[in-house]
């Protein structure tokens, strides 16, 4: 019995990589325009102070990047790179992030005027306020995010340092303390837990695909059936086993079934569900392909979330059954 699978194969870490990169991409979009918003209202805040030029310039640069990196995300889903692929759109992504995040670290240099604490608050609000927000748009991602934290951060903590001052100074320290605190704790904590729950999704797919594989590769015929009676499941050896020809769509209904009807197995599979006691019959079957054959099968309640899956396992015993000896079918308990 497999109880679980403490590490993902190769090709599933791949995989994992690969899901974190497209979360990376999915969050762009909205994060990039609101960079662009927040740029232009900066702008606004700072038109009095600074010369137009260097705003304009500064914010058209912003836009073009900005515009150069949408592009890149718009590529990335019309392409949709395979798993393996991840990391070259990554490193294009993450140099697109670094430019972007040194037009903002620019900013908190040159936008902080001095003799006018008001307006530079703004710029500190703007650049921690991006910063912190980016913690969400890069969380999977979690080298990204610590790129773009400290090139954002970094210049406008060291410059504050560097005025000498003890209020600087201590501006300056506080910075650095915000910018280790996001990349060691929120970001890793936010980090984290996207990365377990898609490493649990893809555990339970890998999973999935491990049963799936055992199912087709035994030889005994497995279907599973819906308390109403639709079919779910059918393996590759029940369609060998019931002369399913190729092609043609196994969905059927055991309730309607009149083989099921006839032998009395309806009642016994509501029964099992019922119950959840398995039960072993032995019994002809006349399939609805038309083919006439005797089986031995076992059959079993499963639990789906909070509904019953009737799961029967059979084998063909024509070989060693003749009809015409035989009276009634056999029923008994496991």
């Amino acid at each position: 019995m497999f109880s679980t699978l403490e590490n993902l194969s190769s090709n599933t870490e791949t995989a994992l990589f690969a899901r974190c990169v497209d979360l990376l991409f999915a969050h762009a979009r909205p994060a990039l325009l609101i960079a662009l918003l927040v740029g232009a209202v900066f702008v606004g805040l700072m038109w009095k102070v600074f010369p137009h030029s260097w705003l304009l310039l500064w914010w058209s640069t912003i836009a073009v990047v900005s515009a150069l990196r949408l592009w890149h995300v718009s590529a990335y889903f019309r392409i949709q790179p395979v798993p393996s692929a991840a990391k070259s759109w990554m490193i294009q992504y993450e140099v697109g992030s670094a430019l972007a995040a040194a037009l903002w670290g620019v900013a908190g240099v040159i936008f902080m005027p001095d003799n006018q604490p008001l307006h530079q608050v703004f710029t500190l609000m703007m650049l921690t306020g991006l910063s912190a927000a980016a913690a969400t748009t890069y969380s999977s991602v979690l080298w990204a995010y610590r790129i773009f934290l400290w090139i954002t951060m970094a210049p406008v903590g060291f410059m504050m340092i560097f005025r000498g001052d003890a209020d600087h100074m201590a501006v300056g320290g506080v910075i650095f303390i915000f910018i280790l605190m996001m990349s060691q704790r929120a970001a890793v904590m936010a980090n984290t837990t996207i990365i377990e729950s898609i490493r649990n999704s893809l555990r339970v797919t890998e999973l999935l695909k491990l049963n799936e594989s055992i199912i087709n590769h035994t030889d005994a015929g497995t279907i599973a059936y819906k308390l109403t009676g639709e079919s779910v499941l059918m393996n590759d050896a029940a369609t060998k086993i019931l002369n399913i020809p190729e092609g043609l769509d196994v969905r059927h209904n055991f309730r309607t079934n009149p083989s099921f009807q006839k032998y009395g197995l309806v009642e016994i599979a509501d029964k099992v569900m019922t119950t959840g006691v398995e039960k072993s019959v032995e019994l002809p079957m006349h399939t609805i392909y038309g083919y006439d054959i005797w089986i031995a099968a076992k059959l079993h309640r499963i639990i789906q979330g909070d509904q019953p899956i009737l799961l029967i396992v059979f084998n063909e015993i024509s070989p060693h059954r003749h009809p015409e000896n035989v009276s009634k079918v056999t029923s008994d308990s496991v």
